[in-house]
């Protein structure tokens, strides 16, 4: 009965001003939600990124969080992937 889904996903490296994430379903690549710009917080000595959306895009499935890096010119480059799977 959860609304909204909060995630903290840890960046190797900071190497960007902004950041973009995209949730996709892995079974049929859709794309189900895609925030906005997103900026880094540090958490301890580590950097994060802090996304939520709304839980009723979960069904039993695996997923994957797609992490891109925006450089200043504006082009989005693929940093990271955070897989994980939701069991009902």
């Amino acid at each position: 009965n959860t609304d909204t889904a909060a995630m903290q996903l840890e960046l190797e490296g900071d190497d960007f001003a902004i950041y973009k994430v995209r949730l996709q379903n892995q079974a049929d690549g859709r794309i189900l939600w895609q925030s906005g710009k997103i900026k880094s917080q540090k958490r301890r000595a580590i950097k994060v990124l802090n996304v939520s959306f709304p839980a009723k895009l979960l069904k039993a499935n695996i997923y994957t969080l797609e992490v891109s890096g925006i450089s200043a010119e504006g082009a989005n480059e693929i940093i990271g992937n955070y897989s994980f799977r939701i069991v009902r």
